[in-house]
């Protein structure tokens, strides 16, 4: 669970909410990736990522899965499945090796596959938590720490005006059940939904009943991996001419993520 956390800091279009706090491999349940004093590694599984190496690694990273969990399990509650909450692993001291982070507990490894931005959302193991299983990164433990971040989870299906409401709501709400009161002081409020494309070109616009498309203004920003993108911010109410059923039209392969302010 994450207590006191850091105040929110918006940076290059992403909403990072805090630092999760950090254990030690005492701290948790001993695995057996922590434990193994010879090199080993395991096929990739069906999702592309592959099962975690410690070799040579002394003190491998190891954060109880019960505080990803449970923070997990908050936000989801809070907003009804409408934001994910991301946690992002930082390199301090970069290595050849890419980094891999898995699920331990007895004789069960489970990796998770990273996005670009060393990122991943969990997806709630009742019997990892039950079994007190760790989350094992294969650096130091000292080399690397671990934020998290919200991101929009939009329906399936074009994301409408009345969708992109929904969406901040629900990340609203998700960022009021992490952060006590006297975070949310000094923490930037979710203000929209900003949508990018990795096409320096990329178009976007809003999308009538009638077929009838109102370009949306380009901005240069990041995605939520804080790659060089072009995109546009998503209005959360009509104006003018437009209906709250008005969809978004956004290049394929668009990423979504939350932005704010403090006013």
């Amino acid at each position: 669970m994450i207590s006191r956390p850091s105040a929110l800091a918006v940076a290059a279009g992403t909403l990072l909410l805090a630092v999760l706090p950090l254990a030690h491999a005492a701290d948790a349940a001993p695995t057996a990736a922590a434990a193994a004093s010879t090199p080993s590694s395991a096929p990739a599984d069906e999702a592309g990522g592959a099962m975690v190496t410690v070799t040579g690694i002394k003190s491998p990273l190891e954060v109880p899965y019960q505080r990803a969990y449970d923070a997990t399990k908050k936000v989801q509650a809070a907003s009804s499945g409408l934001a994910d909450l991301v946690f992002k692993l930082r390199d301090k001291d970069p290595v050849a090796n890419p980094m891999h982070v898995s699920v331990e507990y007895g004789e069960t490894s489970t990796p998770l596959a990273l996005d670009p931005s060393n990122g991943f959302v969990l997806v709630p193991d009742d019997a990892a938590a039950a079994q007190n299983a760790a989350l094992v990164v294969n650096r130091q433990s000292h080399a690397v720490s671990v934020q998290v971040d919200l991101r929009p989870h939009p329906p399936t299906g074009p994301l409408s005006i009345a969708d992109t409401a929904r969406l901040i709501e629900a990340g609203r709400a998700a960022r009021a059940t992490l952060l006590p009161w006297y975070a949310r002081i000094v923490t930037p409020t979710i203000k929209a939904v900003r949508v990018c494309s990795m096409d320096k070109s990329a178009q976007f616009a809003l999308r009538s009943a009638d077929g009838t498309e109102a370009p949306l203004p380009p901005v240069s920003a990041t995605d939520v991996y804080g790659r060089p993108a072009t995109c546009a911010d998503m209005p959360d109410s009509p104006s003018g001419q437009q209906q709250a059923s008005n969809t978004l039209v956004a290049p394929a392969g668009s990423t979504y993520d939350f932005t704010g302010s403090f006013f």
